[in-house]
């Protein structure tokens, strides 16, 4: 039996989330924010290509890094539903999220280094 907070007595698991969509909507999410990154890098690297191609050849390193990380975070979120296997999955979504700051942060020098050659 699992008990509320006044310490009344339930049958079924409380759910504490306000929306029926969650798992749909950070699957989405996670999708959009892949597209925006691979979008951004392609079209800079388009503007680079005859100027830099060491920003060239980064922009493509970056963008496949997000998409490694969406597809791990992905199948990882729908292995957090399975009993015993979310423990596993919630540890490498963890360490995916790690290396998606670490990205990130390739992104941000990106931008910056590409603005600069730009200019």
């Amino acid at each position: 039996m699992l008990y509320s907070k006044k310490g009344r007595q339930h049958s079924r698991p409380i759910n504490y989330t306000k929306g029926e969509n969650h798992y749909e909507l950070t699957i989405v999410s996670t999708i959009i924010d892949f597209l925006v990154v691979y979008l951004v890098c392609n079209t800079t690297a388009g503007y680079l290509s005859g100027r830099s191609p060491e920003l060239v050849s980064r922009a493509g390193l970056i963008w496949r890094i997000y998409l490694i990380c969406m597809i791990i975070i992905l199948a990882c979120s729908v292995l957090t539903l399975i009993p015993f296997i979310n423990l596993l999955a919630g540890l490498i979504i963890i360490i995916t999220g790690l290396v998606q700051i670490v990205a990130s942060i390739l992104y941000i020098i990106f931008l910056y280094q590409s603005q600069k050659a730009l200019s």
